[in-house]
């Protein structure tokens, strides 16, 4: 890379690099165990939002069962770890071919049913996987959910975990940034506009949706699987809707179909969740109340709204000038 290109990427990416440089040095000038713990939780989530933007963002698909990959990753990790003498590697190579078998079914349905209907097929998925967890109580748990998953001896450590799980979101960011950007990314787009047209003009859409499915069915059961480390047990409410309820919140108030919105969705979700829970007893209220004002006035999400704001302002000759105006009596 050359000093021009360089510079280039720099000044494209300057908010990125301050954030992350941000992000990574504050353990060390701020270390606080709870707040740092905070943290490690928004970077699994932000990843998990990252794979289902994948679905409503860049190939059109609502599911209601998105949970099922994050679920399975984290009993899939915990039967692994107590039942089997697999390496850490190994597990997650096990998890990735059984969520590109789930992805698969998912896509067969997905070129029969569509829309809500989909959805609805995606929910009963899930459901069926919690039942299952349920039944097989000898091996799952039940209920009771299976506590003390053990982690390897390298995130034993709290900082640790906290770098691993940031490097974590970023490696996904990345994949997810070529993927979109890449000739398949764009196929997936028409897909989400058109799907008929695509099909009319020669593209395998089972093909396209199935890559699409795999990829945000992997980040998700890998997310699901990291959480279940750092929590050390897994429960049978991380295969319910309500665990998809918080992702596609997190996503639509990040904004749907952009890299940057689920991220910035989760880390407002929990840091606002936080809050508000510690401070009002009805948090639940005030925070669907707050929902609802973003969908209601910022329907692309913050992040999708900003660039629209953005052009607005500069018809009115930058922010300078705007809020001059806004200021005089």
């Amino acid at each position: 890379m050359d000093a021009k290109k360089l510079l280039q990427f720099l000044k494209t990416n300057i908010w990125l690099i301050i954030i992350v440089g941000s992000i990574v040095i504050y353990p060390f000038i701020a270390y606080h165990p709870y707040w740092l713990s905070l943290l490690i939780t928004i970077f699994i989530f932000a990843a998990f939002a990252l794979s289902y933007d994948l679905l409503l963002g860049f190939t059109g698909l609502i599911s209601f069962g998105h949970a099922l990959f994050f679920g399975m990753g984290a009993y899939s990790i915990a039967i692994f770890s107590r039942f089997f003498d697999f390496s850490f590697g190994t597990m997650f190579i096990l998890l990735a071919v059984a969520a590109t078998i789930i992805a698969l079914i998912k896509t067969i349905f997905a070129m029969r049913v569509r829309g809500i209907y989909f959805a609805m097929i995606t929910l009963a998925l899930a459901q069926f996987f919690w039942v299952l967890v349920m039944t097989l109580s000898r091996y799952t748990g039940g209920e009771d959910g299976m506590p003390r998953v053990p982690r390897p001896d390298f995130l034993g450590d709290r900082l640790n975990f906290y770098f691993f799980a940031l490097g974590f979101l970023l490696l996904v960011y990345l994949v997810s940034r070529r993927f979109v950007n890449s000739p398949t990314g764009r196929v997936l787009i028409g897909i989400r506009e058109n799907e008929e047209r695509m099909v009319m003009l020669g593209y395998n859409v089972f093909k396209y949706k199935l890559m699409s499915l795999t990829l945000a069915g992997i980040i998700g059961s890998f997310s699901g699987a990291i959480y279940v480390m750092f929590i050390n047990i897994a429960f049978p409410a991380l295969l319910n809707i309500q665990s998809t309820i918080d992702v596609l919140m997190m996503t639509i108030v990040g904004g749907v179909g952009t890299l940057h919105g689920p991220i910035f969705g989760a880390a407002l979700v929990r840091l606002l969740s936080h809050f508000l829970s510690s401070h009002f007893r009805q948090w639940i209220i005030i925070f669907g109340v707050i929902y609802i004002l973003i969908v209601v006035f910022m329907p692309l999400g913050i992040f999708g709204g900003i660039p629209g704001f953005s052009r607005w302002l500069e018809k009115r000759g930058g922010w300078l000038k705007w809020i001059g105006q806004k200021l005089k009596p």
